[in-house]
């Protein structure tokens, strides 16, 4: 897939160091509220009625699928994302 004209030109340092410093800041985001707020919040409120040994097991079912989702199916949709810019390019 060709880049279009007006996105031709490599990144500058100044434009590298700043996603670089987006990405930090969204990834630490991003860890806490999973990990932390929102794993309390499940436990607490939505499964509070499950007893917490319960709801801890629920929410940790819950990640376990979703990581093992994206572990089958990255695969897959990278590879369905390549064959499109490989046939372009032939």
């Amino acid at each position: 897939m060709a880049l279009p004209a007006d996105h031709s030109h490599p990144a500058t340092r100044r434009e590298r160091f700043a996603w670089c410093m987006y990405d930090f800041a969204n990834s630490g985001y991003t860890t806490v509220i999973l990990t932390a707020i929102f794993n309390a919040y499940f436990v607490g409120v939505i499964a509070a009625e499950q007893g917490s040994g319960n709801a801890t097991l629920l929410w940790s079912i819950t990640m376990a699928a979703a990581n093992a989702l994206v572990l089958l199916s990255a695969p897959v949709v990278g590879r369905l994302r390549i064959v499109p810019v490989q046939r372009s390019a032939s």
